[in-house]
């Protein structure tokens, strides 16, 4: 029996009541706190009120751990899991027990992983568990994308700790892309707050290191990056995406040390693993310094009816039919060119066939297709950056063999025999009926967005102006042998 048990044991010498939040009390001794506790002894010894008082008011935490803290006391054990530890370090740390919290630290270096590694990394620097702060930051560096897509705590991140994640240089990513999102996804989360600090974040962000694709589509139009010195940054990354210090360390392991790439300050590089090469059709167009185009024997996926859109250095194709048993899947997967297979990406939310596909800013929308009971209405947002998939609101009506494009803030699904014009807003959720087209389009239909107009060519050539909800014909569209029959890959090249 120790000498805590012992003291427990003389009813006669409890001296003081400890009052809980749940207005429960614990009797105790004075002398069991003082030894066990600073906090305590301070109370009890300063003259503070609750030095003379028989009870002593309780509410630096729940009533739960205050009596698993105290039990402490009196036993020498305690008994942590996952669900406790969090409220049993902010206790420590109020009843100034060092060699507890030191455990508790321990414990949680034990349970880090992808999903809670950003919230341990943050309460391991508000509570300054020292031992924990570097596990954590390690796990975030190494399962980057991982751990700020499955987590919403990295919405929390002070801009400070946010700054020790993004400029540490053993971060690894598939490229700065998703670096580049996570910065803007943190500062959307309270944007009157957090815009000012985009600048002085994106100052660490590797901007040579991410895609030319996006760069050029969505990082440009990036409303936050619109001032002179995130522009400077942008326009530096392109211009030394040539260089040949560059070139070198995209095509070396993407582990290797980040290299210097500007005199202007003191950035360095990430290294990753990227695509060298472009496919189209059943060849690739080397895009390396040797520029030269070589034949290769890539795979299909192993289903048909499936839609492809080649997305931020990516190649993805979605859904489709099972070839072994004609079902509609909802499959999701990546071209990896090293392996020269196609790896598994987040399935779809809904199983579908020949859905069209369209990319609009970060995200690839999945709409409409065939499903088990025929027509498909659904509308399917995917972040390839961290691999989520959302519902979104459904598209209004039918729109079979038709085709589909971004414009502006919009998407347009367009022709099939339906004689379809549906708009589609990603920023409210919502869709809209519009104007018909004038003919049916329905064999192999094409449609493409240019100088503000939508172009469909499919059993005629038609233009729809979204500023006055009207279709006109469009005869350059046809070709001049008035032959529409053409092989559905050459429309593809007009898209």
């Amino acid at each position: 029996m120790t000498s805590l048990q012992r003291l427990k044991k003389k009813e006669s010498s409890i001296d003081i009541s400890l009052k809980l939040p749940d207005e429960t009390t614990i009797p105790c001794h004075k002398l069991v706190l003082m030894a066990a506790s600073p906090f305590f002894e301070t109370m009890f010894q300063s003259g503070m009120k609750e030095s003379t008082q028989r009870e002593v008011q309780l509410d630096f935490s729940d009533a739960a751990t205050i009596k698993m803290v105290i039990d402490y006391f009196y036993s020498g054990t305690i008994d942590i899991n996952a669900g406790n530890v969090q409220e049993l370090v902010a206790a420590s740390e109020f009843l100034c027990l060092t060699d507890l919290k030191e455990h508790l630290g321990a414990f949680m270096t034990d349970q880090i992983d992808a999903t809670n590694c950003v919230e341990f990394y943050r309460y391991a620097r508000k509570f300054s568990l020292g031992k924990l702060i570097p596990h954590c930051l390690e796990h975030i560096l190494s399962n980057f994308s991982q751990a700020f897509g499955s987590s919403s705590n990295f919405a929390d991140l002070s801009e400070e700790e946010l700054i020790n994640v993004v400029s540490d240089d053993r971060l690894k990513t598939e490229n700065e892309n998703i670096v580049f999102h996570s910065v803007v996804r943190w500062v959307n989360v309270d944007l009157e707050q957090r815009k000012e600090a985009f600048v002085r974040i994106a100052a660490f962000i590797r901007f040579p290191f991410c895609t030319l694709e996006e760069c050029h589509n969505n990082i440009v139009r990036e409303k936050l990056m619109i001032n002179a010195t995130c522009m400077d940054l942008l326009y530096e990354a392109i211009s030394t995406k040539t260089s040949p210090i560059i070139q070198h360390s995209m095509h070396s392991s993407r582990h290797v040390p980040r290299l210097a790439y500007t005199t202007k300050k003191p950035h360095l590089l990430r290294v990753y693993a990227n695509f060298s090469h472009l496919m189209v059709g059943q060849c690739t167009e080397d895009i390396t310094q040797t520029n030269q185009v070589s034949g290769v024997g890539w795979t299909f996926p192993q289903r048909t009816d499936y839609q492809t859109i080649f997305n931020q250095d990516r190649l993805f194709a979605f859904g489709g039919c099972d070839s072994s048993n004609g079902q509609h899947c909802s499959t999701v997967e990546s071209f990896d060119q090293k392996q020269n297979t196609w790896k598994a990406e987040p399935a779809m939310l809904q199983a579908v066939s020949k859905p069209y596909i369209v990319h609009f800013g970060t995200k690839i929308y999945v709409l409409g297709g065939v499903d088990a009971n025929g027509p498909s209405l659904a509308t399917q947002e995917f972040d390839a950056d961290w691999g989520i998939w959302q519902l979104k609101k459904e598209m209004p009506g039918v729109c079979q063999s038709g085709a589909a494009v971004s414009l502006n803030h919009r998407i347009f699904v367009v022709g099939g025999a339906e004689r379809a014009c549906f708009s589609y807003t990603p920023s409210t959720d919502t869709w809209a009926v519009l104007s018909q087209p004038t003919h049916v389009h329905n064999v192999f239909p094409a449609a493409a967005a240019w100088k503000g107009k939508i172009l469909l060519l499919g059993n005629q050539g038609e233009e729809y102006d979204p500023e006055t909800d009207a279709w006109s014909a469009c005869q350059a569209l046809i070709p001049t042998d008035g032959n529409l029959s053409v092989p559905k890959g050459l429309f593809a090249v007009f898209m």
